[in-house]
């Protein structure tokens, strides 16, 4: 009874306990189910942020290291473009020495066609003085002829006019060309003071440029210095950071995994506190809850297990999949870089042939800069020599210019000399002006004729045309300078650009370079961009080395041009020299043929003119003379004449034996010289007088003698009436002889004997004829003219002394009128040789004019052939740059497609580094998972190992319990 008693209150007691540890037991193991969970997420949170913060880190050093790249990849742009601007100097300094050199090439052709002009000179004036020896021969025969042809020539006066005109026309060509003399001078001078002054500016300007070169040669090396300190100092700031960058990873990895072992330790020691807390637990009172519990624990774990394997074989085979695939990928980057890292050696090589190219290259450039070095010490001497030259040169243009002075004095003098003999020819010209008014107005139209053709002489057309064309030349020549100036302005352009464009382009694929350098130092997977880089930079180098051909191709083309334009130069000079000469001759054959109609056809006209006013003349004289006949017969007498006459006869009478006196003993001399030197007017006037005189006292006499005998037995009256007639007959001849003679000494009373002469000859006939009448009128009137003729032999004897008397006198007047005149022709011979030797000097001054002009035509021609071969070049130059620049274009456009390839694959990289920390962290949730999954066995292993102990003492308190 005691036993049945106690068994339902002792079964009754521990339920409440049973049920309050289950309870509690569920607490505990959803506490710890939370902070598992709890710790679980907080440690993948905090992963989370590590590797966050770490990514953000690396991001930040990158971003930190692109910006330190780009202000280096500045700075080194900033030095490249210094270099380039340095050697552009250093290309227009060569440039502008190549111009320099040019110019003094030119100035040296420019020396040396003086020297051949001077050589020409030299030999013209020796050839002008053959020639004036020539004409010195010439004209001697031609004075022997003058001299046989003045004794039959009856027109030498015309001559004598056309031979001062001659002169005159000579003398205005020798002003011309003393104008022109001077105006060479000047121009000469002024050619040789610039000449200096551009020789002085182009030492100067080479002086500076050299200066410049060395200049810039050390900024050269100075920057080159400089870069290579940038380019150390950035390798070795680069190497600093990647170390500390690897050691910032290597110490952040380790630290991660510390962490993550101190925390598998503190979740070992909680699971082994666990274990101590549930065996402190047992008991057998609670032990039918806790294997309820347990169960039911067991359960849901199982079905959690089940869940959790399906979860982890799904994860596991999407992790496998993902493992093949980042395998695979991990092969072909393999396989890649592999590939890259042989790509890499063999460019490393063959970058380091062509850095051995260069080195090549930088000494064969260096030795070139000694030979230009050499060069400019050879162009230095050469313009020393040129110096020296150029002294010579002046030195020998002192010389020329002292001979020019001492021609110009001897021209002065020459000059004076003509002054004075056209002064003595005016003189001679006045003298032997004729009696009438009308040779007076032959004269004048004979002026006229001279000044219009001193007016108008070919020579001053002539050089009003060479200085018209010298001007149109001048100034084509400026234009066509202006345009080489234009047309090379344009070409520094083109270059220039072109220039700016490579410099671009470089300093593109440098920036490329080294980008992709710090990136293959950052990620291996960056060799697929090296990759690029290195295509690129063949592509560009390939460029360049198409370029550099066309270029090499276009110098050589256009030197064969300019050598085939040179040839055919030359081949058209000499065609040309040859046309020009032939020319030249041409103009030479015309200008003497026209020269020479031109002056026959002036003394056709002179003689013409001069006939005709002769014949003029004589009708005139005839006239008067039949006016005279009538006079005679129809005069009227006066006291008033009679007293005129007989002191006219007293004044004869004593200018007779004056005259007489004086020229008595020059009258013995020959009459054969006296006839050969009387002019011919003077001849003729003189005839007029001893016929015409004779014949009008003959006329005279026998009318006298008819009226005397017929009126014989007349008045006294009568006679005194045919008397005073006689007498005013007698009055009125000596008037008309005294105004002739009168005539004559108008124009030039100085020295003006020809008419003192020719009045006393006059006086003297006069005078003779008086007597005789007066003689003829006593004997007439004494009437015995029957008787005795002894009386009229007597008469006639001396009416034949008195006609030789005059003859003789007349033979005298013609002597000393032909002494004169030969001495006038000898002085005039004298200025004809002077004139033609001016003419000569003149001639030769025109061909070396005319020769000027062709070679200023030729120059000319040649510089329109060059310009148009420049604008050929030019042209193909810019249709060959043009396809350069659309070459370029399209290689910028490739450059850009490339660059946006670059940009798309580091975009890709990016997702695979991405794609690689996921598969790192599914790598460390696997690991975390398998970990989870051990605990798990371990605590299900546990429980079991609690559910057999719990049975196990289950079933000890059970057979307890019965057996009690």
């Amino acid at each position: 009874m005691q036993h049945h008693s106690q068994d339902p209150g002792y079964s009754a007691s521990p339920q409440p306990e049973i049920r309050f540890w289950r309870m509690q037991h569920n607490w505990k193991s959803t506490k710890i189910k939370t902070d598992l969970s709890a710790l679980f997420m907080s440690e993948i949170e905090s992963a989370k942020k590590e590797l966050e913060d770490m990514v953000q880190d690396k991001l930040d050093r990158i971003n930190q290291l692109s910006l330190e790249n780009e202000n280096l990849e500045r700075h080194v742009n900033e030095k490249d473009e210094q270099l380039d601007d340095l050697n552009k100097k250093l290309k227009e300094t060569e440039f502008k020495l190549e111009n320099l050199n040019k110019d003094k090439n030119d100035f040296e052709s420019q020396i040396e066609l003086y020297k051949d002009e001077v050589d020409t000179l030299m030999k013209s004036n020796k050839s002008q003085s053959n020639i004036i020896n020539d004409l010195r021969e010439k004209l001697s025969e031609l004075q022997a002829k003058y001299d046989t042809q003045f004794e039959m020539n009856e027109n030498w006066s015309i001559e004598k006019e056309d031979l001062i005109q001659q002169k005159n026309d000579i003398q205005t060509e020798l002003y011309n060309y003393m104008s022109r003399v001077s105006d060479l001078q000047i121009f000469k001078e002024n050619f040789e003071l610039e000449a200096k002054n551009k020789i002085e500016k182009y030492e100067e300007t080479i002086l500076n440029l050299n200066s410049n070169i060395d200049d810039k040669e050390n900024l050269i090396d100075s920057l080159k210095e400089q870069l290579n300190e940038l380019k150390e100092d950035f390798q070795s700031r680069l190497e600093a950071e990647i170390k500390q960058f690897e050691f910032v990873e290597d110490r952040q990895n380790s630290d991660l995994i510390k962490s993550y072992e101190n925390q598998i330790e503190s979740l070992k020691n909680e699971k082994e506190n666990l274990k101590a807390e549930l065996q402190s637990k047992e008991s057998y009172e609670i032990s039918q809850s806790l294997l309820d519990s347990k169960n039911e624990q067991i359960d849901e774990l199982n079905e959690k297990i089940k869940i959790l394997t399906t979860q982890i074989e799904e994860n596991i085979q999407m992790n496998e999949d993902v493992q093949k695939k980042i395998l695979n990928e991990k092969e072909n980057f393999e396989n890649e870089i592999k590939s890259l890292n042989e790509n890499f050696k063999s460019e490393i090589d063959s970058l380091n042939e062509k850095i051995e190219t260069l080195n090549r290259e930088k000494c064969e450039i260096i030795a070139e800069h000694e030979l230009k070095i050499n060069e400019n010490n050879d162009l230095n001497k050469l313009n020393e020599e040129l110096s020296n030259k150029c002294e010579q040169i002046t030195s020998e243009n002192k010389t020329l210019k002292n001979d020019v002075e001492t021609k110009l004095e001897d021209s002065k003098t020459k000059e004076e000399m003509i002054e004075q003999l056209n002064l003595e020819i005016n003189e001679l010209k006045n003298k032997l002006v004729d009696s009438d008014n009308k040779i007076n107005m032959f004269k004048e139209s004979l002026k006229d004729l001279k000044e219009k053709s001193q007016d108008q002489s070919p020579l001053e057309e002539l050089r009003i045309k060479l200085e018209a064309d010298n001007e149109v030349l001048s100034k084509e020549i400026k234009e066509l300078k202006d345009h080489n100036d234009e047309l090379k302005t344009n070409t520094d352009k083109i270059k220039t650009e072109f220039q700016q464009e490579n410099t671009k382009l470089i300093i593109t694929n440098e920036n490329i370079v080294e980008n992709d350098d710090l990136k293959r130092r950052q990620n291996e997977l960056n060799n697929l961009i090296t990759e690029l880089e290195q295509k690129l930079e063949q592509i560009v180098e390939q460029n360049k080395t198409t370029l550099e051909q066309k270029l090499e191709e276009l110098d050589s083309i256009h030197k064969q041009e300019l050598e085939n334009m040179n040839n055919l130069s030359a081949n058209d000079i000499d065609k040309l020299k040859n046309e020009y000469e032939q020319q030249i001759e041409k103009l030479k054959e015309d200008h003497s043929r026209q020269l020479n109609e031109e002056l026959e056809r002036i003394r056709k006209q002179i003689t013409a003119e001069y006939e005709k006013k002769i014949e003029s003349l004589k009708d005139s004289y005839d006239a008067e003379d039949s006016d005279s006949v009538k006079l005679i017969s129809e005069a009227s007498i006066s006291n008033e004449n009679c007293k005129k006459l007989k002191e006219q006869i007293q004044l004869s009478k004593q200018l007779d034996q004056d005259i007489f006196g004086k020229v008595g003993q020059n009258l013995e001399n020959g009459n054969d010289e006296v006839e050969e030197r009387i002019p011919d007017g003077i001849r003729e006037i003189l005839d007029k007088l001893e016929n015409e005189g004779v014949l009008l006292l003959t006329l005279s006499e026998i009318l006298a003698l008819k009226n005397h005998f017929k009126n014989k037995k007349s008045s006294p009256d009568l006679e005194k009436l045919s008397e005073q007639t006689e007498k005013d007959n007698l009055i009125k001849e000596n008037y008309l002889l005294k105004e002739i003679i009168e005539k004559f000494s108008t124009e030039n009373v100085k020295d003006d004997w020809r008419s003192s002469f020719l009045t006393t000859l006059s006086e003297i006939f006069s005078n003779q004829k008086d007597l005789l009448l007066s003689e003829l009128r006593s004997y007439v009137c004494s009437g015995c003219l029957s008787s005795d003729e002894n009386y009229l032999n007597h008469l006639e004897k001396k009416i034949d002394n008195s006609i030789s008397l005059q003859q003789k006198s007349i033979d005298y007047l013609h002597s000393s009128d032909r002494e004169s005149l030969v001495k006038e022709i000898e002085c005039m011979q004298a200025q004809l040789v002077k004139v033609m030797n001016e003419i000569n000097v003149l001639s030769e001054n025109e061909r070396e004019r005319k020769r000027e002009l062709k070679l200023m035509e030729y120059a000319k021609d040649s510089e329109i052939i060059k310009s148009n071969d420049l604008k050929q070049s030019l042209n193909l130059e810019k249709n060959k740059t043009f396809d350069l620049m659309e070459k370029l274009s399209q290689e910028k456009k490739k450059t850009n497609m490339m660059q946006e390839q670059l940009y798309e694959l580091n975009e890709e990289v990016i997702k695979i580094k991405d794609l690689l920390n996921i598969d790192k962290e599914l790598d460390k949730e696997k690991i975390k998972n398998e970990q989870l999954s051990k605990a798990l066995e371990a605590k299900n292993k546990l429980s079991i190992q609690d559910e057999n102990d719990y049975r196990s003492e289950y079933i000890r308190h059970d057979k307890i319990y019965w057996n009690n």
